[in-house]
């Protein structure tokens, strides 16, 4: 089913098609098959998350939908491309988190973090190697709902370049809340571009809105903005 959905929006002209692979780091993964602590009395934290970034389970599972979206992905890429002439794309999407490493989920305890920005460094990077393994030829780190959560993403993957010797194009794409000005987690637009310029994305954009999104005309970003349409909920 996933591939004839590739399939039909190559043919019907789409140049660049993501990788169905949405919260496939062992940290999301985490939320379907490890019993949640708060159910019984305890909380997440580090301590817990570091088990689950070392899970084998976790890890395999993870590497495997990524690489098999990639995969699938690619094979539709390169047989509409092969049939028009016209060469498509895989962008191997790098999608949000279940945990913020912005915002502290208690409000009696704001300096607490459930989790470090070096575990989720670990996680995002298996997830980028797994997504170029599978044949990727960019990489979308999209539906951010946290600057921060992004930083570590793309650190990760500039990390994996310089450790593999590779190089691919970046997307970045936000998620706005409700009122179409800020993300998720409160930060505009703009602290966003200013978070993530200096990976030098090829595009930057919003996504995922109640409400159209906007960059303030005056500080736009210095690379182009896609349109990344969606059903709006």
């Amino acid at each position: 089913m996933i591939g004839d959905i590739h399939k039909r929006f190559y043919e019907a002209g789409s140049d660049i098609v993501e990788t169905n692979n949405f919260s496939a780091t062992s940290i999301s993964q985490s939320e379907f098959f490890v019993d949640d602590p708060r159910e019984h009395g305890g909380r997440k934290d580090p301590e817990f998350f570091q088990g689950i970034i070392e899970n084998p389970f976790l890890r395999d599972l993870a590497w495997e939908i990524n690489v098999e979206s990639a995969r699938l992905a690619r094979h539709w890429a390169d047989q509409i491309g092969s049939d028009t002439g016209v060469k498509r794309y895989v962008a191997g999407a790098i999608g949000p988190l279940t945990v913020s490493l912005t915002n502290s989920p208690d409000a009696s305890d704001p300096g607490f973090r459930v989790i470090t920005f070096d575990q989720v460094l670990v996680a995002y990077k298996e997830q980028v190697r797994a997504l170029i393994e599978g044949g990727s030829d960019l990489l979308m780190v999209e539906t951010i709902f946290d600057s921060l959560n992004a930083k570590a993403a793309l650190v990760a993957i500039q990390e994996v370049f310089d450790e593999d010797q590779v190089k691919l194009p970046i997307i970045v794409s936000a998620a706005v809340g409700r009122g179409g000005e800020t993300m998720i987690s409160a930060q505009t637009a703009e602290a966003l571009w200013n978070a993530v310029a200096h990976a030098q994305p090829l595009a930057i954009g919003l996504n995922c809105a109640r409400r159209q999104p906007t960059f303030p005309a005056t500080r736009m970003p210095a690379c182009p903005i896609p349109c990344h349409p969606r059903a709006l909920t």
